[in-house]
């Protein structure tokens, strides 16, 4: 099996001899590698967690990799590292900064469960409905009475229309 970059797909696929792909198909597969299904059975990734998971247990047939997906493959690796610092630091200052922050509303801590609970107070204004149903429309049922609407028959509505329908 060997690894190749694909520089127009910009993933890694996969070349493997059909003969033993039978008895790597699942070692790529747990892998996290992909397939574009038939006719061709393109197998490829874009994640180098798939590459590494298929260098720690390698297929039976043995694992080659490209120049040029090595290459590839040591840049991503570089990246995703930097990638999982700077989380790692956010994530530290997101905590620093909910710490330090003041709270929006007044606060205590409650003795008998130890839950921190919040004092919300009632809004300084209250809300206003602002909004004014449309008109109904002029037209009414002949049976029932309720407006009729455009989805409505001429003189009577859907609800009618299926009642007398049952009715008969």
């Amino acid at each position: 099996m060997r690894i190749t970059w694909n520089t127009a797909e910009n993933r890694f696929q996969i070349e493997v001899d059909h003969a033993t792909l039978r008895d790597d198909v699942d070692s790529v597969k747990t892998a996290g590698f992909r397939t574009t299904g038939p006719p061709q059975w393109v197998w490829y990734t874009n994640k180098i967690s798939s590459l590494e998971s298929l260098r720690k247990n390698p297929p039976k047939s043995g694992l080659t990799i490209t120049e040029l997906a090595l290459e590839k493959y040591k840049f991503l690796k570089e990246q995703a590292e930097k990638k999982a610092e700077v989380k790692r630091a956010f994530e530290q200052e997101m905590k620093a900064a909910e710490e330090r922050a003041p709270s929006k509303w007044p606060q205590y801590k409650d003795p008998e469960t130890g839950i921190t609970c919040f004092i919300v107070e009632p809004a300084a204004e209250s809300f206003v409905w602002k909004y004014v149903a449309p008109e109904p429309p002029p037209q009414t049922c002949f049976i029932c009475g309720s407006p009729l609407y455009m989805f409505d028959l001429d003189d009577i509505c859907l609800w009618c229309e299926k009642k007398d329908k049952e009715k008969a």
